[in-house]
């Protein structure tokens, strides 16, 4: 199923729970505001950038460290041969034994790239340890269909405050539209107390509701990491959307999990090249970012999900995070 379809499916979920209060602000207008000012800032950020570079004395160390010791020459009749580290075949059949196949469905493109991004950092063993534990981020530089967008700190107003250090998942982007959903904005509202939630889906009446965007009043969508649930879409690797059906008999048989699954009510939508235009502007921050990162299950919501992100990027990512928190350490507007 395409995410377009997903996203009138979602219609169909909300028009089952009837008419609810979500507290959700005002749908932003087409032309938001932010892009102007995004615009002025645009010119502002590179020395901002620059200012960060230039107090932060970095130190690189070398991918690999040669470890070989040195060859003495002042004796020329005398030479110390080094022994060789690479392993010889202990027999025939071993020689022989063709290296095991790569399957591409299993390998996670965009892990590695992610390697390869850290590789050119100098940072290999640190990013290894991070993909060990399934948990990586780095920018990208533009937005692209499963990227996420997280909001440049002096962006969006009080008009505008769910969007304020948001991180939206880009679960759709193409020459045509743009759509998200915001991971760190939960509401005070579970399913299960939303108007007719009870009877649609008593299996998630513990989930707490997030708000995913300004667009679609009336729609409902959920994320997953669950690949053998029909009708899901994969929006890329290990991130699912969709298959309510089947989710909820998983649920009711034991075989999934319902804090698994993150709900949504309304999306962040763009028009054509809208997404774009506000990248270049400065509005966004692009990353690509693993799928523990984006399902997140760990109750990291807010302004703290943002810094993560940025401090896992690394370079004047982490500086900008660790900024903004030297400059609001414990006044921070609530979420």
């Amino acid at each position: 199923m395409h995410p377009q379809a997903l996203l009138k499916s979602g219609h169909a979920i909300a028009g089952h729970l009837g008419h609810h209060n979500c507290s959700c602000r005002q749908p932003r207008p087409k032309q938001p505001q932010s892009l102007q000012i995004g615009r002025r800032l645009a010119s502002w950020t590179p020395a901002v950038h620059q200012h960060i570079s230039l107090n932060r004395k970095r130190k690189r160390t070398p991918a690999c460290r040669s470890e070989a010791g040195e060859t003495d020459d002042s004796t020329g009749d005398s030479q110390e041969t080094q022994p060789s580290t690479e392993r010889q075949p202990t027999d025939a059949s071993e020689q022989d034994t063709p290296a095991p196949p790569t399957d591409p469905k299993t390998v996670d493109w965009r892990e590695f790239r992610a390697r390869l991004v850290a590789g050119d950092r100098g940072q290999q063993g640190e990013v290894s340890t991070s993909t060990a534990n399934g948990r990586w981020a780095h920018d990208v530089g533009k937005p692209e269909k499963g990227c996420l967008l997280l909001a440049h700190p002096l962006m969006f107003g009080s008009s505008q405050g769910y969007f304020s250090q948001a991180v939206i998942f880009l679960f759709e982007h193409d020459d045509t539209a743009s759509a998200g959903f915001i991971l760190n904005k939960p509401t005070e509202h579970v399913l299960g107390k939303l108007v007719g939630a009870d009877n649609l889906c008593p299996e998630f009446a513990d989930n707490v509701l997030y708000l995913g965007g300004d667009v679609g009043h009336d729609t409902m969508h959920f994320l997953h990491g669950y690949s053998d649930i029909q009708g899901a879409v994969e929006v890329v690797q290990g991130v699912f959307m969709g298959g309510f059906e089947e989710a909820r008999f998983g649920i009711r048989t034991g075989s999934k999990q319902s804090d698994q699954f993150r709900w949504f009510n309304r999306y962040a939508g763009w028009g054509p090249g809208q997404l774009e235009a506000e990248c270049v502007a400065g509005v966004w921050f692009t990353a690509a970012a693993s799928s523990h990162v984006i399902l997140n299950h760990q109750n990291l919501s807010g302004r703290e999900m943002w810094h993560t992100i940025l401090e896992m990027m690394g370079g004047d990512y982490a500086a900008l995070s660790k900024n903004v928190r030297d400059a609001y350490p414990e006044n921070l507007p609530s979420d």
